[in-house]
Parts: C-alpha cells; structure tokens; sequence
C-alpha cells in the first residue's frame, strides 16, 4: 500500500470517527440546555468538526502566528471532545438508575470537563525525571533514553533547548533517542531542532512512525546536520556497550527478522532500541542486556490507557524477559492534544551498577 493511499484511508476514518464524536457529544449537551437546532448551531459544530485537520493543513502550509494558534486551538478542542464525550457516557449510565434535572446534569458535566481540561493542560508541562538501576551492565555508564519528543508547532526550539539543558544537567555518557522525534504537525525545519546540537552526550536516534510519515530522507539530512548518529539495522559500540538500532516497523515477524541479522556480542553489555514494543522475546534469545521502546505515549490520555493496553502487553515502564529489561517510555512529550491524564511525561536514566 503506498504512501498517498495510506493517507487517504487514515483521513477518511480520522474524518468519520471525529465527525461522531463531535455530533453525539455536541447535540447531546446542547439538548440536556434544550438549546435549539438553529443555523448558527449547525455552523458551529461543522466548524469544529474540521477544525484539527483544517489547521493541520493550514499550518503546513502557511506556517505563522495564526496558524500556529488556530493548530493550538484545535488540539486543545480534540482534548476536550475526548472528556466531554467520556463524561457524557458515565452520564448516560448513572441516567439510567437515577433521573436528575438535565439542565444541572449539563452543567456538572461542563464543570467536570472543564477542571479535567485545565488540570490535564497543566500536567503535560511537566516532565518526570524517571532512574532506572541496570544490573549487569558494566559498571559508570550513564544511560538517558528520549522518546517521543514530537517537535513541531507546538513543541520548537525553545521547548527542545530547555530540555536539553535538563538532560546535560543528568550527566550522562550517552543519549538514546527511540524515535518520533518530529512530530509531522508543522514544516520541518532544521532550526526547530539545532539545540540538540548542544547535548554534551553522544546522540543515537531510530526512526519513529513520525518520522516514516514525514519523509525519511528530509528527516535524516536534519539528523546528520545535528552530528547525532542515526542507527539502522545496524549494532556501533561507543564505551564498552554495543548500541543497536531497528528501523520502524508494526510488524513482529520484520522486528524479529532485523534482531536476527545483527551481530552482537554476549561478553560485551548491548541495548537494543526498537521505537515500537514488539520483538522483546527474540531480543532476549538474542542476548541483549536492555531493550529500549517508546510509542505508547502509556495512553496519553484516559481512557485511551485502557486501549493502548489491548493493542500492546507492554506500554510503561521495565519489564524482565528472562535476562533482559525491557523498558517502555510512556513519552518525553505529547501528541495531538498538548494534555496528559493517567500519564506522565518522562526522561528516563540509566545507572549501571
């Protein structure tokens, strides 16, 4: 399937889902204020059914102020339509044991949203620092492994060069980037990303999906520029560990094919970085010391942790498969809505002892 097809099929069930979402949860609150169906209402809620992919386009295509607010804007709305439509269906449950005054049901929901939104906003800002003990490893070498950094419209240069400065202040000897690095939500420039110019460890990246949707090669110039190493399906050694990196697949038979055809030695200690969490059993009969995903965002947003827990047996945090530590980041930044509820944003450090 090619790559225009891919984005057809995507944008039409993107389209469709959203376009639900938004009428159920739009009219239903407008009914429980028994507001009118008018011609202004039906605007309003076609405007904010194209909202996301309109400012998406726009923002892409006349990459300013405004179209950098109204992309904002309207991944803000997403975040919120995802609560509203959440609230709405615990609503919809208690209503059927117990009948409340619609009009005050309405306004507890709004009010509920509104704290979820707000508190979630908040909590996106901020970044856990998350230290892992490796055993096994060798010891003095300090591990720091980004994932999902997402710069784009939402997150620039100055968000990327304050989280450098919290990553050269961890002191690590390496840096372990495991794809979606660019986000894809705005035109990708190398001046978003020279800060990473300055991270006093040396760098090793993989690919995400972002990255595959963005155009390797437009992404790949930026990495080399950046004088961060770029692995792909290959195994370098840099102070003792052997660093390998897969590139992106959502296939666990292509996950297992790449581990194979890599060479690595079980005298010295090796971490694997794999942007999706899959092949972590053939990456233990491999002999790999640390398994490094990232890609679950651990759901980013309630209820989607429950989801992304049906499509993945491992979506946050360390897992032992046999003599391996499979460590899963639930993300360095956002995506889509800049709000994280049930999820936190992670730097995560290594200490081998």
């Amino acid at each position: 399937m090619n790559r225009i097809l891919q984005i057809i099929i995507f944008l039409i069930v993107f389209l469709s889902v959203y376009f639900i979402l938004n009428y159920y949860t739009f009219f239903r609150i407008l009914g429980l204020f028994e507001i009118k169906k008018t011609y202004m209402v039906y605007s309003i809620f076609i405007s904010l059914s194209l909202s996301y992919i309109i400012s998406s386009i726009l923002v892409r295509t006349f990459h300013n102020f405004f179209t950098r607010s109204l992309y904002t804007l309207s991944s803000v709305y997403m975040g919120v339509l995802i609560f509203a439509f959440s609230t709405l269906l615990i609503y919809e449950i208690i209503n059927l044991f117990y009948k409340s005054d619609p009009k005050i049901a309405g306004i507890i929901i709004l009010v509920i949203v509104l704290f979820v939104s707000l508190y979630s906003i908040i909590n996106s800002l901020k970044t856990e620092i998350v230290e892992v003990e490796l055993e096994n490893f060798g010891k003095g070498t300090k591990i720091v492994q980004l994932s999902d950094v997402h710069v784009g419209t939402m997150k620039n240069s100055k968000y990327l060069t304050e989280l450098v400065a919290k990553v050269n202040n961890l002191k690590p000897d390496i840096v372990l980037i495991t794809g979606d690095l660019v986000d894809g939500s705005g035109p990708l420039y190398y001046e978003s990303y020279q800060p990473l110019e300055k991270l006093n460890a040396k760098t090793f990246f993989i690919h995400g999906n972002h990255e595959t949707y963005e155009g390797l090669l437009e992404v790949e110039n930026i990495i080399k520029k950046l004088n961060i190493t770029l692995l792909k399906n290959e195994v370098v050694e840099y102070r003792g560990v052997q660093i390998a990196g897969i590139e992106f697949t959502e296939r666990k038979d292509l996950v297992k094919s790449s581990i194979e055809n890599l060479n690595v030695s079980d005298i010295k200690p090796s971490v694997l970085m794999t942007h999706v969490p899959l092949g972590y059993e053939e990456a233990s009969k491999k002999g790999f010391n640390l398994m490094l995903s990232g890609h679950t965002h651990n759901g980013q947003i309630y209820p989607f942790n429950l989801l992304v827990r049906i499509a993945f047996k491992h979506i946050k945090g360390a897992y032992d498969i046999g003599e391996m530590m499979h460590y899963v980041s639930p993300g360095t930044s956002t995506w889509g809505p800049p709000m994280r509820l049930g999820s936190k944003n992670e730097i995560t450090v290594f200490n081998t002892i």
